[in-house]
């Protein structure tokens, strides 16, 4: 039985040779499944963070080796319908700033690319939310009054105590 292109002694996978290796490249050809990776927590009040986003892998999967394009959006509703995207390519992380107060949901997905094989999309990955809110200026502003007052009552204190003072 030497040159058969099946499996010896697997009765129950008779599976020819050939035809494993082809499901196998079908297998890691599926579009991956895209996730959030690194995400901040809690109200940004700067307005500027950092997201980060890769392919979820198992341990016989070589998604994470391949080629992966991927696709960021952002919306301000939970709906999606005024989204935009904000990063289309290889990289796997952006930083944003400037960006304005409110709540703002994002989502990835990716794609393989392999020469010329194109999976296709892989599905969105679960929506994440940043709530971008700063300070109100009137709270700035009785921050700095009550600091100019913390200061002139310091210089008046010195100033005033430092004539009597003798060497």
């Amino acid at each position: 039985m030497t040159g058969s292109s099946y499996l010896r002694r697997t009765p129950r996978n008779r599976i020819p040779i050939g035809h494993r290796t082809a499901l196998a490249a079908f297998v890691i050809a599926l579009p991956p499944q895209a996730v959030f990776v690194d995400v901040p927590e809690g109200i940004d009040a700067v307005g500027h963070h950092t997201l980060v986003w890769g392919v979820e892998t198992s341990g016989d999967d070589d998604a994470g080796n391949a080629d992966v394009i991927y696709e960021v959006r952002r919306a301000a509703g939970p709906d999606f319908a005024d989204e935009v995207v904000i990063h289309e390519g290889p990289g796997d992380r952006a930083f944003f700033s400037g960006v304005p107060d409110g709540t703002h949901r994002h989502r990835v997905r990716a794609r393989l690319v392999n020469g010329s094989d194109d999976a296709g999309w892989g599905p969105w990955s679960p929506p994440v939310e940043i709530v971008v809110g700063r300070q109100s200026l009137a709270f700035a502003w009785t921050l700095f009054a009550i600091g100019a007052a913390l200061f002139a009552a310091i210089a008046g204190f010195i100033v005033r105590n430092a004539g009597s003072r003798t060497a």
